[in-house]
């Protein structure tokens, strides 16, 4: 039987013109999505068959498999307690992300973020670059070894002056040179959304970073992760509602991870002190909970054997 018109043009999508712009939303019938969907999975599997990551890289096995392979498109988040390892962790993430990556700093200087990165990839204990002991000739030799391995990493020194979300679009693009990835690196959300210019609680100003930065994550199709302060009932529990200031912090999120250890742990005799990496949010998979090795010497993270 055939279905009445009225009836028989519902079940058909509808013919619509679709004209991308990034600053309107779009109107996608489902079945428009159908190509999208099925280019998107050619290029996965392609990119799997070839060994090739689907966004940036994630260097620990265990954790990669938990996030889906890659640090998922849109705003994650990284939060622990102090002592845990938070700069060391991210930054280390951005060298290791096999793809551009946009480090943004507001709290610790450029020079001291280059000194950790020599640190770890020239296996020097941090201790030895910062006492003056090494020559300047032999600080050139270690720093322009490390710099082998990070040909693709760019650091944003927002400690003097803030950097709006604008100017990063800007800088992102220059760095990514037309790179299918990218991952973004704030180092603080907090300290970041402090700097702007427009008055408001702290509460305004948080929740006004976090859509900026996931519309900058969507713009750009690229990952952000973003070191996160703990409230104070979070600085010993820790958890997926530790995020200060603002719930958006936890709803906004890709990702939440956690970096805990024992409160004053010791470094053990190898100089390492274990850290879980608790996935407190997932939306690629499930929560999870990877233990690492912390050296703090060499500002390196290595998944613990299990």
């Amino acid at each position: 039987m055939r279905l009445p018109p009225h009836k028989e043009s519902a079940m058909t999508a509808p013919s619509i013109h679709i004209v991308p712009d990034l600053d309107q939303p779009r109107l996608l019938p489902l079945a428009t999505l159908r190509d999208e969907w099925i280019a998107f999975e050619e290029e996965a599997q392609a990119a799997l068959r070839e060994g090739r990551s689907l966004g940036p890289s994630i260097e620990q096995p265990r954790l990669s498999k938990a996030l889906g392979g890659s640090w998922p498109i849109g705003f994650n988040v990284l939060l622990g307690q102090p002592g845990a390892g938070k700069t060391a962790f991210a930054l280390q993430a951005a060298a290791d992300a096999g793809c551009p990556a946009l480090y943004v700093t507001v709290e610790m200087t450029p020079v001291e973020l280059l000194r950790r990165t020599v640190a770890r990839l020239s296996n020097t204990f941090l201790g030895k670059l910062k006492n003056h002991e090494l020559s300047p000739e032999t600080l050139r030799s270690k720093t322009e070894q490390a710099l082998t391995h990070v040909p693709h990493l760019a650091i944003v020194d927002a400690t003097r002056v803030w950097a709006p979300p604008d100017w990063l679009r800007n800088a992102a693009l220059t760095v990514r040179q037309g790179h299918p990835h990218l991952l973004i690196v704030i180092d603080s959300l907090h300290s970041w959304a402090e700097g702007q210019p427009a008055p408001g609680s702290e509460y305004d100003v948080l929740n006004a970073a976090i859509a900026s930065l996931r519309k900058l994550s969507m713009d750009l199709s690229c990952s952000v992760l973003a070191i996160v302060e703990r409230n104070r009932a979070g600085m010993t529990a820790g958890g997926m509602f530790a995020g200060k200031g603002t719930s958006r912090i936890e709803y906004a999120c890709e990702t939440m991870l956690d970096l805990t250890c024992e409160k004053d742990a010791p470094f053990d005799v190898r100089g390492e002190k274990t850290v879980q990496v608790k996935i407190e949010k997932n939306r690629s998979g499930d929560r999870a909970q990877c233990g690492m090795q912390f050296h703090g010497a060499l500002q390196r993270f290595r998944e613990a054997s299990r």
